[in-house]
C-alpha cells in the first residue's frame, strides 16, 4: 500500500503513523469508545503466518479483535493475536473495553520494542474489513516484543473514518 493512500485529507497522515491511533483518536471533538467483538482462542490467518513463523494458517492463537469508535460509530477495525501459551500477552490483552493503546503506551510497558509500521490494503472479504466496507481499505501491522514473545496489532481505518479526518 502506498502510505500517503490516506493523505488525500490533512491530517491524515498524522493519523497513519501515529504511535498510538487512541491517543490521535482522542484528539476529536467525539466520545471515544472500544468495542470488544472477541477475546479468546482462535486461528491464525494466512496474512498472519510471517509474523508467527513456524506456526501455519488455522493454528490456534489468543486473539482480542476490537472496533476503535467515535461517537459509537467504528473508526478502525483491530485484531491483536499473540501465541496461547503466551501469558504475558494474554494478560495484557484481557482489558475489556478499555484500549490496548492506553495500556501500551500508558506509562507502565515502557520496556517494549515496536517493529516499523507495515503497510497494506485488506481486501472487503477480510475479516476487519467485512461487513464495514466493500472495497480494499488502508491498514497498517506492527509487532510488540516483550517478555520473550510477540503480539502482532492489525489496524484496518475503516471507511467511516472520513467524517472525523477532514
Amino acid at each position: 500500500m502506498n502510505p500517503h493512500h490516506l493523505s488525500a485529507k490533512p491530517h491524515r497522515d498524522t493519523l497513519l503513523y501515529a504511535t498510538s491511533l487512541t491517543a490521535e483518536l482522542k484528539k476529536q471533538a467525539a466520545s471515544f469508545t472500544v468495542r470488544l467483538n472477541f477475546l479468546g482462542l482462535s486461528h491464525l490467518d494466512a496474512d498472519e503466518v510471517p509474523f508467527f513463523t513456524p506456526l501455519r494458517a488455522g493454528d490456534e492463537v489468543f486473539v482480542r479483535e476490537v472496533c476503535l469508535c467515535l461517537d459509537h460509530i467504528p473508526v478502525v477495525s483491530a485484531r491483536s493475536v499473540c501465541l496461547p501459551h503466551d501469558t504475558y500477552w494474554r494478560q495484557t490483552l484481557d482489558c475489556g473495553v478499555q484500549s490496548l493503546g492506553g495500556r501500551l503506551f500508558g506509562g507502565s510497558m515502557d520496556h517494549l520494542q515496536r517493529s516499523p509500521f507495515a503497510f497494506t490494503d485488506l481486501p472487503p472479504e477480510h475479516r476487519l474489513v467485512a461487513g464495514f466496507a466493500t472495497t480494499n481499505r488502508p491498514s497498517r501491522r506492527s509487532v510488540f516484543s516483550a517478555e520473550d514473545g510477540d503480539l502482532l496489532l492489525i489496524e484496518c481505518f475503516l471507511p467511516e473514518l472520513k467524517r472525523y479526518y477532514a
